[in-house]
């Protein structure tokens, strides 16, 4: 089976498929203690963003849907890219496994769609 507007092939296809059953969930119990830790910063919406924007591009790709330049643009940018002022809290996220390992599966989620995206 093949997609038109991404060349996706089965394996492609089935890899994003795990992807998006990994990406599936609410925000890890520790976002929440982060939150509380850094109140006067308050970016778990951001987090959220970010995991909707990456949720829903891959939705668009395995959909064949065509992904609004803007969505394209915000996803070629990592967590830290696209909220630079979070950059300073990039090594305190190993204390919160849990959300620290979301980041890092939507991240890794991220790169694989813009490699696809990057083909075309």
């Amino acid at each position: 089976m093949m997609f038109n507007r991404y060349s996706l092939d089965d394996d492609v296809i089935r890899n994003l498929k795990i992807h998006q059953k990994k990406l599936e969930g609410p925000l890890p119990s520790d976002a929440v203690r982060f939150e509380e830790d850094y109140e006067e910063i308050a970016c778990t919406g951001d987090f959220y963003e970010y995991f909707v924007l990456v949720s829903g591009s891959l939705h668009c790709i395995l959909a064949n849907r065509k992904m609004p330049k803007q969505q394209r643009n915000a996803l070629f940018k990592s967590f830290f890219e696209l909220y630079p002022q979070y950059a300073h809290l990039k090594n305190v996220l190993t204390d919160y496994p849990e959300l620290s390992r979301e980041i890092e599966l939507h991240e890794r989620a991220r790169r694989l769609l813009v490699s696809i995206i990057n083909r075309r």
